[in-house]
């Protein structure tokens, strides 16, 4: 009961020391860098004064990316140490990938570093690494997950960028680009939680795969031992769960 009051107060402490260093970064901007305070605290269409519908698809967007990334890493974190292959790779990389355009998009920061003078190809190189990590382990267990749902997500991306440097303006351009680009975040956001659900259930399949052998031999210890007369049928119920647990794995 202590270890768990214990472990409740360090979670506790963690939020709350981010939460003030957040809020002295705040303070520091104001005092320091002439950044007013409200403006960093407040809704920007509050700010503006602009409708607060104003962004919405936009918002959406970063809403899709943050939850497959937060499922995917959430995910990998769980499995632990356990030898977690190309399935592992997928929810690292793809975790990442999606990390980092949400961040990219919520923050702007590819549109501003090019704004600096960087070439945008040099600003977009680590998110096409990633993409690119993501489809290669993606490879390895496509029968075992939805590939096609991330075949899709590439092929929307894709062709949200050609629309999105074709070199002739025409009508509603903008608003193609967006739709394919919002498509494509749908897509991989489903396909890393889809994939990441799966790794869960197989690793919950394992660990009662290791919990029913660990009951089976101690009560095999016990019958020769000259245990209870129900330790062989105990037994064999437990190794029957284990069977059951590794069908489970196998079908994950």
């Amino acid at each position: 009961m202590r270890s768990v009051i214990r472990a409740d107060i360090a979670l506790a402490a963690f939020a709350g020391m981010a939460v003030l260093a957040i809020q002295a970064l705040v303070l520091a901007a104001d005092q320091w860098w002439g950044v007013d305070h409200y403006h960093l605290v407040r809704d920007p269409n509050a700010i503006a004064g602009n409708p607060n519908y104003f962004g919405l698809v936009s918002n959406l967007g970063i809403v899709l990316w943050i939850s497959g990334a937060a499922g995917a890493l959430q995910a990998r974190a769980a499995l632990g140490r356990r030898p977690a292959g190309h399935v592992g790779g997928v929810l690292l990389t793809g975790g990442l990938f999606a990390a980092l355009m949400g961040l990219d998009d919520f923050f702007m920061l590819h549109e501003s570093v090019a704004g600096a003078g960087v070439p945008e190809p040099a600003v977009l190189l680590p998110h096409a690494l990633l993409l690119a990590l993501l489809c290669y382990h993606a490879w390895f267990v496509r029968a075992r997950t939805p590939w096609r749902t991330l075949a899709m997500s590439v092929t929307s991306f894709g062709l949200s960028l050609a629309v999105d440097v074709y070199p002739v303006h025409f009508p509603a351009q903008v608003f193609i680009e967006e739709s394919f680009k919002l498509l494509g975040i749908a897509m991989l956001a489903v396909y890393l939680l889809a994939v990441g659900q799966s790794a869960l259930k197989a690793r919950l399949a394992a660990d009662r795969i290791e919990a029913g052998a660990g009951v089976a031999a101690n009560l095999r210890g016990v019958g020769r031992a000259g245990g209870a007369p129900l330790t062989e049928p105990v037994a064999g119920q437990a190794a029957g769960e284990g069977s059951a647990a590794a069908a489970s794995l196998r079908s994950a």
